[in-house]
């Protein structure tokens, strides 16, 4: 018997015609909009996918780290998912219910996560000089903080 990781998977490719290659590490590279995702199952009953894919490669300045935490915090801007560091790599990853999804319904939620991913990969290697108008995504929590 298929696991749901493996049934989504397999017809996925089936509905897009996409060559999806699973390795032996269960992990499967699909590549959607130009962006290479990948998708692992999270528990042993494979119910739950990780998609994950990396947004910024290499040494990343304080004030990049800093736009990726800011995006980090409580989901805001990571469709609840989250941003990592893995080596000198930022990664961003959202865990996806497999019960009950269909392929097409699963080919959405990639194009999400691969559309949101190319977002945040430009957020995070956004030039902060550009930005003049003083103002800051950083949420005010003054009001949780006493001194």
């Amino acid at each position: 018997m298929k696991t749901p990781f493996e049934s989504i998977v397999e017809d996925l490719a089936a509905a897009t015609g996409a060559e999806i290659r699973i390795g032996t590490d269960r992990v499967a590279e699909i590549t959607v909009a130009d962006e290479l995702v990948l998708v692992r199952p999270k528990d042993t009953g494979e119910e739950t996918a990780t998609l994950f894919t990396v947004v910024s490669e290499g040494e990343l300045d304080e004030a990049a780290l800093r736009r990726a935490l800011s995006l980090n915090l409580f989901g805001h801007g990571t469709l609840g998912g989250a941003i990592g560091l893995f080596v000198d790599s930022l990664v961003f990853s959202v865990d996806v219910p497999l019960s009950g999804l269909s392929a097409e319904d699963f080919a959405e939620r990639l194009a999400t996560f691969a559309q949101k991913s190319g977002e945040i990969a430009a957020a995070i290697s956004a030039d902060v000089s550009a930005d003049v108008s003083g103002e800051s995504d950083v949420p005010d929590l003054s009001r949780f903080m006493q001194v």
